[in-house]
């Protein structure tokens, strides 16, 4: 049962990520403005990095922030 799943899985998820696709650009195209639209569509997913502070107000590294979390 499990591996049918995983195969439909697979063979859906390109299909909807192309229809995810279309509904975005047309909402774009629907604001008036075609090229924010599909600069946005084309550029890669970057994270926003968020700056954590300690109690003492110096930025901690991101590998300490359960450390901090926890003691705060």
């Amino acid at each position: 049962m499990l591996p049918q799943l995983d195969e439909n899985i697979k063979r859906c998820a390109p299909q909807d990520k192309e229809t995810a696709t279309i509904k975005q650009l047309e909402e774009a195209d629907a604001q008036g403005y075609k090229w924010e639209g599909l600069k946005a569509t084309r550029k890669t997913f970057q994270p926003r990095r968020t700056k954590f502070r300690n109690q003492y107000g110096q930025i901690i590294k991101e590998s300490d922030f359960a450390a901090e979390a926890a003691a705060y």
